[in-house]
């Protein structure tokens, strides 16, 4: 029988009040997130559902096996009591129905909702666990689904989860640690102070620890109404870490170490502080070292906030909402024993190409919005062109707009047959990559000083290729997602914020050059190419290529992948005979290095170029006399 005595309550109430330290967990989404950043409808997952904990109140199961060992705080665990007030422990059931702090007690418990839950109230599902997998992982999970508060059906029911996943294939006893959350409408029990609808009094708490001073506690635990489906600002379901889902909070428990320390916060504005950008995607990621990155999103005011960062050199960068085309922005910070505030950024718009400047060659302009700017390809030599004043001089600086550091720089020669024109080649901006500012400065004379200034996104692209090395134009290439390298692998939606502006589309077509590529917030990637006509190398029966897991950051630059392409006999039959012989090889050697319109027989690949390239694949393809050419 629950007790409800005021002083007992007031006790509790104070002790959660003086928590001397509490984790500050990611920020909120949006509160009418956008759903493309979510890849699936509900955080929930499915499964997991082969044992049941009766309908109880305040009751525990025995000890019950995960299936796989965790290393928790360095302690060893293959095994531990689920309590049905939103629990797992360790070393003993928890039949407490008042929340506690869980940062000050001795109990090794991780809880994605510690709050009085009453199963026997009429509507409410028992708790359900048992083993499954989690992309290939094996997995144990924990639900509850639809289960009522103490004790009336009047504050409706819950919805959460808690999955533990194996991930001894990153290191032994690492696992992963996951919160879901469906639905919360109420936050604590009648006996816990709650009224009639299960709010207010001693609220919920939510995180884990390993019994001493290892833990950490979500932003919010104890603080009425701070979880609730109402409060569109802070309710578990509006909030992530670590994943594009609304309502899922993924917490890598590395080497025993799980998650502690200070967080980075900060609003995202664009073009001036006048402008909150809600939805844009924040990465925080570790610069020395092992790259260590955790993910959040904006809330409504533009505010992010990440926590259980340990100290270390960061930096944060920012991807615009979707639907807008705003530059990637990133700042460095130092995490050095105190919390960081205010560490702001704002995004600004693209400054398109000036008229009378031009720099070739470009792989053509991105599709953000209705401002484009140039894209060229980082091994590219390229030719800077601008028109100013007579007799003057001048030079380009070229600045990158994640870094703030100078990446070129140069002087410009004036036409001697055009005057006021001036001319500047610029070496390969490789290893460098991302957006940049160009800006030109021409001194006239006289004195006056003009400034011809534009963005340039300078791209790292893959590139599609065949099995004798030619680029494979037209391939259609799709970028895949996980939070976690275990999978499960979604294809990225369609102009979906996790691809920086410069190219949001998915699948993405190769260009002449076999060229593909997008910007994307740190995460865990699969590339798969195909073409009508091609298959993988030795693998007839498979119409495609999939590169293995990438693990961004660091980018992934240069990336090949190889389609075996069955070259047209009819592209390399030039005289047109019916057959490909040598002849035919021997008048496309005539032509190596011309330029020739895109579909000229010849130019096996399409780029435009005849080259040897060409006249190989077409060697592959000569035939005795009586071997008529075939369509291509």
């Amino acid at each position: 029988m629950k007790l409800t005595n005021h002083r007992i309550r007031r006790d509790v109430m104070n002790i959660a009040q003086h928590i001397s330290w509490i984790f500050t967990l990611t920020c909120v989404l949006m509160a009418s997130a956008i759903s493309s950043q979510a890849f699936a409808v509900s955080a929930i997952r499915g499964g997991f559902t082969g044992n049941t904990l009766a309908a109880n109140d305040d009751g525990s199961t025995g000890q019950v096996p995960f299936g796989f060992n965790l290393n928790f705080f360095g302690q060893q665990y293959s095994q531990g009591y689920v309590n049905n007030n939103g629990n797992v422990t360790f070393d003993s059931p928890l039949g407490t129905y008042t929340p506690f702090g869980i940062t000050n007690n001795q109990t090794k418990i991780i809880a994605p909702f510690f709050a009085d839950v009453d199963t026997r109230v009429a509507g409410s599902n028992p708790v359900t666990y048992g083993q499954g997998l989690i992309g290939s992982r094996p997995a144990f999970g924990v639900n509850w689904i639809d289960v009522s508060c103490f004790s009336t059906a009047n504050g409706g029911r819950n919805t959460f989860q808690l999955i533990l996943v194996d991930r001894s294939d990153v290191g032994a006893g690492d696992f992963d640690i996951e919160f879901n959350y469906g639905s919360i409408v109420w936050e604590t029990g009648t006996a816990s102070g709650g009224n009639g609808v299960c709010q207010g009094g001693s609220s919920v708490h939510v995180g884990y620890s390993n019994g001493t001073s290892n833990a950490l506690e979500l932003a919010g635990s104890g603080i009425n109404g701070a979880f609730l489906d109402s409060n569109t600002i802070t309710g578990l379901i509006y909030n992530s870490r670590n994943s594009l889902q609304d309502g899922r909070y993924v917490f890598e428990v590395r080497n025993g170490v799980a998650p502690l320390g200070q967080s980075i916060s900060g609003t995202v504005y664009g073009n001036d502080n006048s402008n909150p950008l809600a939805s844009a995607l924040v990465q925080i990621c570790t610069t020395t070292g092992d790259i260590v990155c955790n993910l959040t999103s904006t809330n409504p005011n533009g505010q992010y906030i990440i926590g259980g960062l340990s100290d270390n050199t960061y930096q944060v960068k920012t991807f615009p909402p979707a639907g807008t085309n705003y530059n990637t922005g990133a700042i460095p910070v130092v995490l050095a024993g105190a919390t960081l505030l205010n560490q702001d950024i704002i995004l600004l718009g693209p400054k398109p190409l000036p008229s009378g400047t031009t720099i070739s060659p470009t792989l053509g302009a991105n599709n953000g919005g209705a401002v484009t700017i140039p894209v060229v390809y980082w091994n590219n030599p390229l030719t800077l062109t601008t028109q100013g004043c007579q007799g003057g001089t001048a030079s380009y600086t070229v600045t990158s707009d994640v870094t703030g550091s100078v990446i070129a720089s140069g002087s410009m020669t004036e036409s001697q047959s055009n005057s006021g024109s001036y001319t500047a080649n610029i070496p390969p901006f490789y290893p460098n990559h991302d957006n940049v500012t160009v800006d030109i400065a021409i001194n006239c004379p006289g004195g006056s000083v003009t400034h011809v200034v534009f963005t340039l996104y300078i791209d790292p692209s893959g590139v599609v290729k065949d099995t004798s090395g030619n680029p494979v134009n037209g391939a259609s290439v799709t970028l895949y997602r996980s939070d976690s390298s275990a999978g499960p692998f979604v294809t990225v939606p369609n102009g979906d914020a996790v691809m920086s502006p410069i190219n949001r589309n998915n699948p993405s077509i190769t260009n002449a050059q076999g060229l593909f590529g997008w910007d994307v917030v740190t995460g865990y990637y699969k590339v798969r190419a195909e073409k009508a006509g091609c298959t993988a190398p030795g693998n007839v029966q498979q119409a495609f290529v999939e590169s293995a897991v990438l693990t961004i950051p660091p980018p992934v630059t240069d990336l090949n992948l190889v389609l075996a392409c069955q070259v047209g006999f009819a592209v390399c039959d030039v005289n047109q005979d019916g057959v490909v012989t040598n002849a035919d090889i021997s008048n496309i050697m005539g032509r190596l290095r011309s330029t020739v319109p895109v579909g000229t027989l010849g130019d096996v690949n399409g780029d435009g170029r005849i080259t040897t390239q060409d006249a190989r694949s077409c060697a592959l393809q000569l035939a005795p006399p009586a071997l008529s050419a075939q369509p291509q």
